[in-house]
């Protein structure tokens, strides 16, 4: 409108003859064009909004007044003509706009189901024929130039019998009203048209991420190649499954609007990751917060949390989708150009459309425990039962059963049920032979519920995924794609992209869905055009009879099947199948976001590779596939989890080689031969092989999808927001569950939960599942960082004392005295050149063992919060305290992780046992190292032949007196007081091995040193904890000394992890605020910070009643 006005301003300023003036106004009127054509929705919004007020000004006036047609034909012909600024007069154009809007927010206001009586009613037209007035009125102003149709438009409120007429009650006036309002078509028309006239340019496009990254999509896929789209009665039917066992169906009121230990509601937190859609939501049920929501329509609450969540309500209406777009392409077949009718419109077309979308598409959700939960009554069975009441051709097939019968064994049923009305009907019910769960609880009820299938496509979905309706549009080009191929192999997978909807959650689930993002896009993309692309979790269509006949689409086998999806592209690969990939068309997934989920998420995956690495299906498809696709197969499915494996065991060969050399001295024979070559470039180039390479797949996909800048712009936000650290610590998860399950086996379903993460977790909850995968290797990791800097030699002169024999006059020096020459006068020329650097070659080191010991508590909410950190600190003490076998026991859950060994075979504990011998080597190693200091290298000590062996005598007695000090008092401790005969036994022969212990000690610092005694001492530990493993392998884990070692050891790693968590925590509190950050949004992150300053006023006091009890004085019997 700005570029209008301007344009008519400066024509109506014009003071030429008419000559000139003509031609200015040609070149006014171009420039003016050529403006607006700049912006194509500027020409689309300018052209919508006049098509959009003139065909509502036609339908509201009717027949009576035909002559306004005058003025629509006269002012489309100056367009058509380039003649506006001529014909018209654009001067008043915003009243124009502001009374065509007032207009239609008048007839919106019309009260719907209303007579022509009513008050309402009555008062509502008087509004619209005033409005219908002024728009008149402001049409005169625009046609000022054309005194006949001014003259037409002053006339019209005049004629007899027309809207303008005050005769009885205005009947002409309120049959056109009623005939609008009553018209769902006509009120579309209506409300597009206010939109236009009113939504500024900042408010026209969507203010969600999510909104515009779905249009700019849409837009995009249109312009790929995409097969045609046959008439909806051709395409070939299709049948989604979702396998669903025990999840989230919908979020409760509770589960909304209760706090956890931060006072932070889940419906908060919603709000503050998506603003903009929480305030569409409060505009759409007229509400204007959160508690008026609530208690206005809390059902709509539910449903938009719950369609922002992992949840099964969120997949059943993406699925749903199919139906409605399948439903509106075929009315756009058979509809004869009419408005779509309503859902339950009982015409003849409607019929024929019902008819045509049951038989190309049905939708059969597998919820396996259904039966049970209905029985018991629980919320899951109740929200199942709402969603088929919501999505009518919504199927739900479950496993009924153990039903008793009088004769024989218990029988198991599959039944079908849908909803009819509102009650939950049986469609079928179907006798099997037994219990179908036998192997995997997944794949097994995936299986069962096929025979409910009625499509010749079959669509896995998992729980976690989502479908868009503009996307459902595309299905139809998508199952052509089926059609398309006709070389020899057929086309029995069609594969095609996923958006991971979590990313905007926290940064874990950001780095996460990039992750993904680089596997389902680019990777699979690449997968496919080598031919190689496997079914791996996918929302995948199948072709369903060959399927069927080779397997299934999924494989139940209990342990080798655990990553079930693969396998289904194993067989079509083998069977001479072929699998395609898509670019135009996408699915939603959802990711874990939580630090622990997602570890369990990869420790199933991993755990599943190490089967199927083991397993017939792979052993074949290395066997038959030629070189080329078996490198791509291998680097792109299970050599993945492979090659991060062998990089952390490099890590470990890489500083055990250097703790080995430098305990042996062979370092320092290397350095001075000269001999390190490469060493140290090849020592750093570690620090580019964990964390950061891992992001340069991200970086490709980034920059192909969004352009180059963002993606170098997302690797620095990457960095700062530590997500190196990320990828590290989830290295670490890869190849412990990777490497166990390839030895010991055991792979088993790890349940996620997939819910948000908003919730602290505790130290003992952290030490519970971190230990083993990471927390005992970065310990092992810095003890070890630690040895080689202490036996480690990082320098060395390579020159003889014949360099400076002048000043020597000829008489060689001792090696001390020629050392400390070297160093001081020819340090460039002797001892650089032979120089390592023990922070270039290790630093990269430093940052593995930081990331696996406190990666996740950064992490974890609250995680380096002071109140916190000293509630998990008790908390921890007294977890490690518990002397019961129970679950939540310390030694109840150590003995669960040792389970596997029970299980394992003769290879798996030898294989280990070979593997646990590094800390027998560390320890001779120090032993002998510490040794040969006393004889070779103190420069003060002379040590004659008679006492050779009194050094290794006095540490071996160290060793052995401290061994036999630490039983007695472990048995003294064991000992009851009634004993007290055995009481004094023990504390007498604690006293002498005490006083053992001290006179042997001061005779050994005339030999040995504080610091060897020291060495003695960190020698015993590795000794025994080697020790200890060997028991465990034995499986002598429940024996007391095997239990106790194992309780000291893990106190000790609890306090290398936990203690400096506790000084950062007391003394850099800044740091709690950065790691909130670092996790959330800032909305999110400043209402977690005002909620705990108000945590007293908002969390619910509890009053503690003490009842005083009165002690009775013991009597002398009792």
């Amino acid at each position: 409108i700005d570029i209008v006005l301007e344009c008519s301003a400066l024509y109506e300023k014009l003071k030429t003859d008419k000559k000139k003036k003509d031609k200015t106004l040609q070149k006014i009127e171009t420039t003016m064009r050529e403006r607006l054509l700049k912006d194509d929705l500027r020409i689309e919004s300018i052209l919508g909004s006049y098509k959009f007020s003139s065909q509502v000004l036609r339908i509201l006036l009717g027949e009576e007044h035909k002559e306004l047609d005058d003025c629509y034909n006269f002012i489309e012909e100056m367009a058509s003509h380039q003649q506006i600024l001529k014909g018209l007069k654009l001067d008043n154009l915003y009243l124009c706009r502001a009374a065509c809007a007032e207009l239609m927010k008048s007839i919106l206001e019309v009260p719907k189901k209303s007579t022509e009586t009513s008050i309402k009613f009555q008062r509502a037209l008087y509004k619209v024929i005033d409005s219908v007035e002024s728009v008149i009125n402001c049409l005169k102003m625009v046609l000022a130039k054309q005194e006949n149709l001014v003259q037409m438009l002053n006339d019209t409120p005049l004629k007899p019998n027309s809207f303008f007429f005050p005769g009885d009650a205005q009947h002409y006036a309120s049959l056109q009203l009623q005939k609008i309002v009553n018209d769902e078509a006509a009120l579309d028309i209506v409300s597009r048209a206010y939109q236009l006239l009113t939504v500024d340019n900042f408010d026209a496009e969507p203010r969600s991420d999510e909104g515009r990254r779905r249009l700019r999509f849409f837009a995009n896929s249109l312009f790929m190649d995409m097969p045609e789209a046959k008439p909806i009665r051709k395409i070939r039917s299709l049948t989604v499954s979702t396998p669903y066992y025990n999840e989230i169906v919908m979020y409760s009121i509770k589960d909304l609007t209760s706090q956890n230990d931060d006072c932070i509601k889940l419906l908060y937190y919603l709000q503050t990751i998506y603003p903009f859609e929480w305030e569409n939501l409060l505009e759409r049920i007229q509400a204007k917060d959160m508690g008026e929501a609530l208690k206005k329509n809390p059902e709509e609450v539910q449903l938009w949390a719950s369609y922002r969540g992992q949840t099964l309500a969120r997949t059943a209406r993406g699925m749903m989708y199919n139906e409605e777009a399948l439903r509106f392409l075929h009315w756009l077949e058979i509809g004869e150009n009419e408005p779509m009718h309503q859902v339950n419109c009982t015409c003849n077309k409607c019929c024929k459309l019902n008819e045509m979308v049951s038989l190309k598409f049905n939708y059969v959700c597998t919820c396996q425990i259904y039966g049970k939960q209905k029985d018991e009554q629980r919320q899951q069975a109740q929200d199942i039962d709402f969603l088929l009441r919501k999505h009518p051709n919504l199927r739900v097939a479950y496993v009924d059963g153990p039903k008793k019968v009088k004769d024989g064994p218990p029988k198991f049923f599959s039944v079908l049920i849908r909803a009819q009305d509102d009650k939950i009907v049986e469609v079928y019910r179907v006798e099997l032979p037994g219990d179908p769960i036998v192997g995997e609880g997944k794949p097994e009820n995936q299986n069962h519920a096929v025979i409910f299938s009625r499509g010749e496509l079959l669509q896995c979905i998992d729980m976690n995924q989502d479908g868009y309706l503009e996307e459902c549009l595309k299905m139809p080009n998508l199952l052509s794609t089926m059609d398309r191929h006709t070389e020899k192999r057929p086309l029995t997978i069609i594969g095609f992209r996923e958006h991971v909807f979590t990313g905007g959650v926290s940064n874990l689930a950001s780095f996460m869905s990039i992750q993904e993002l680089s596997f389902v896009s680019l990777g699979q993309r690449m997968l496919a055009l080598f031919h190689v692309r496997q079914h791996y979790g996918h929302p995948d269509i199948f072709d369903k009879l060959f399927s069927m006949s080779s397997g299934g689409t999924a494989k139940a086998s209990k342990g080798v099947n655990l990553s079930e999806d693969i396998f289904a592209g194993f067989n079509s690969t083998l069977r001479g199948g072929r699998t395609s990939h898509e670019e135009f068309i996408q699915v939603g997934k959802g990711r874990d976001v939580g630090m622990q989920q997602l570890a369990l998420f990869e420790a199933k995956l991993s755990s599943g590779a190490g089967e199927c690495v083991i397993s017939r299906d792979a052993m074949r498809m290395a066997s038959r596939l030629d070189f080329f696709r078996l490198q791509s197969w291998f680097y792109g499915n299970l050599g993945w989890y492979f090659t991060q494996t062998m990089t952390v065991v490099g890590v470990y060969f890489f500083i055990y080689g250097k703790v080995y050399m430098a305990l042996s001295g062979m370092d320092s024979y290397f350095l001075e031969k000269g001999g390190m070559g490469i060493a140290g470039t090849l020592n750093t180039s570690w620090a580019f092989q964990f964390g950061f390479l891992l992001v340069i797949p991200v970086i490709a996909v980034v920059g192909v999808e969004q352009g180059f800048r963002h993606g170098i712009t997302y690797l620095l936000w990457n960095c700062l927001t530590l997500g190196p650290i990320f990828f590290t610590f989830q290295m670490g998860t890869r190849m412990h569950y990777f490497d166990r399950t390839l030895v010991h086996g055991g792979a088993r379903y790890r349940a996620t939960g997939r819910g948000f993460t908003i919730k602290h977790e505790k130290f003992a909850e952290l030490f519970r599942f971190y230990a083993f995968s990471h927390f005992y290797r970065g310990v092992e990791l810095l003890f070890l960082l630690l040895m080689f800097r202490a036996y480690g030699t990082f320098s060395w002169c390579n020159c003889s004392w014949r360099l400076d024999v002048d000043f020597y006059n000829n008489i060689e020096p001792t090696d001390l005295e020629w050392k400390t020459r070297c160093y001081n006068d020819h340090y460039q020329t002797c001892v650089l050149p032979t120089n390592q650097n023990y922070g270039m070659m290790s630093f990269s080191l430093w940052i593995i063992a930081a990331t696996w010991m406190w990666a996740p508590f950064f992490f974890n909410p609250s995680g380096l919060d002071w109140d916190k950190v000293i509630e998990d600190y008790n908390d921890w003490q007294n977890w490690l305290k518990t002397t019961n076998d129970s679950a939540d026991s310390w030694f109840g859950w150590w003995s669960n992780e040792l389970e596997y060994l029970e299980h394992t075979t003769s290879g798996g504990r030898f294989n280990t046992a070979v593997r646990k011998t590094r800390f027998l080597a560390v320890a001779i190693g120090m032993y002998l190292n510490m040794m040969y200091n006393a004889y070779f290298e103190s420069p003060g000590d002379v040590i004659t032949s008679s006492d050779a062996m009194l050094t290794y005598v006095l540490s071996g007695g160290i060793i052995v007196v401290l061994l036999l000090l630490v039983c007695c008092g472990y048995i003294a401790s064991r000992v009851t007081k009634k004993m007290s005969m055995k009481q004094r036994k023990l504390r007498k022969i604690k006293f002498v091995l005490s006083c053992c212990c001290l006179v042997i000690s001061l005779l050994s610092l005339t030999v040995l040193s504080i610091a060897n005694l020291f060495e003695v001492f960190i020698l015993l530990l590795v000794a025994v904890y080697w020790f200890m493993q060997i028991c465990m392998l034995r499986l002598q884990y429940h024996h007391i000394v095997v239990r106790a070692l194992a309780r000291a050891f893990d106190r000790a790693v609890g306090w290398i992890v936990f203690g400096p968590i506790l000084v950062v925590s007391m003394f850099m509190p800044f740091i709690s605020s950065f790691q909130q950050r670092v996790m959330f949004n800032n909305a999110f992150t400043s209402g977690l910070e005002v909620s705990k300053l108000f945590a007293h006023d908002v969390a619910p006091t509890q009053v503690v009643k003490v009842k005083r009890v009165s002690k009775k004085k013991k009597t002398r019997e009792e």
